[in-house]
């Protein structure tokens, strides 16, 4: 069992939606009418917002984010995701896009840095055979 970067975030998670699937292959369940209209209604609202977006280019919510809201990874990261947000519109609104194209190294420095310190360590720990050490939101 992998220890060093978390059983859960790289074997059971991805494997979570796979067992899913194949549970619901072997066992086929009828919708329901409360099923039927919730999916209706994330379809609607979806459509909504992707028609909002299209007509009005300020309008603020983009129909992607609305179906990844509830899953885990945004419940983790919702801070960030808003901070980045923040930044992005204020550099838009108050430098233009100039400001924008001239920060965006600064910013994608920021996320490589992340990845690369991350990989440095499982490196690190794979060379001196250390187990349990834990990244991103263990």
């Amino acid at each position: 069992m992998m220890q060093g970067a978390g059983a859960w975030f790289l074997q059971h998670s991805p494997r979570q939606v796979l067992d899913f699937t194949v549970a619901y292959m072997e066992q086929p369940r009828r919708p329901t009418p409360l099923s039927r209209s919730c999916f209706a209604l994330g379809f609607l609202v979806t459509l909504l917002l992707y028609r909002l977006r299209q007509e009005f280019i300020w309008f603020p919510l983009h129909p992607l984010g609305y179906a990844m809201g509830p899953s885990w990874l945004m419940i983790q990261l919702w801070f960030s995701t808003l901070l980045g947000w923040l930044l992005k519109a204020s550099l838009l609104r108050y430098g233009g896009l100039f400001a924008f194209q001239r920060w965006r190294p600064f910013f994608l420095g920021l996320l490589i840095g992340e990845y690369l310190t991350a990989g440095w360590w499982l490196a690190i720990d794979y060379a001196f055979g250390k187990v349990g050490h834990r990244f991103f939101l263990f």
